[in-house]
């Protein structure tokens, strides 16, 4: 870098760091994420076990009733289908699937079976079940963060 750039990298490099500063200090002041962490680390993993095996069996016979006309499970498995999700609060791949399925009949189903296929989907891509049911609530499911499914962990 040229020694005539360097005083002004210097300034903006000081400008983004008060900056940064400010924004983690009003966060701070509202009880809002920590300057170490990011807004997701307060979010539960789905890898946490955050539905029953019960549950994901219950989904998986509702899935079995109301889906497979149209899907198999292989296509809520794998990469491309949870490239877009992982990261996200599962409130939205469980408003998603409740505003949107089934295809000819959006809402035909109780929202706590939409949570009993939501739970039968994350076992189905080796997220671990765990002692609490998944609740059909959009605050508490926007306290689970997607996490990436593990491959080598297989249906049970």
């Amino acid at each position: 870098m040229s020694s005539r750039l360097l005083p002004r990298f210097t300034a903006r490099m000081y400008a983004v760091a008060a900056l940064f500063s400010c924004v983690a200090g009003a966060a701070r002041a509202q009880g809002g994420a920590s300057t170490t962490g990011t807004a997701t680390d307060s979010l539960t993993p789905a890898s946490a076990g955050v539905f029953t095996l019960e549950q994901a069996m219950r989904g998986r016979d509702i899935y079995a009733t109301n889906c497979v006309s149209c899907h198999t499970p292989a296509d809520h498995t794998g990469g491309g289908f949870w490239a877009g999700l992982v990261g996200k609060p599962l409130s939205s791949f469980f408003k998603f699937v409740r505003e949107n399925m089934p295809e000819d009949n959006p809402g035909a189903i109780s929202d706590d079976d939409y949570a009993s296929v939501v739970a039968y989907i994350l076992q189905l891509n080796g997220l671990p079940p765990g002692s609490g049911a998944l609740v059909p609530d959009a605050s508490r499911l926007s306290k689970i963060r997607i996490t990436q499914p593990d491959p080598t962990r297989k249906e049970r």
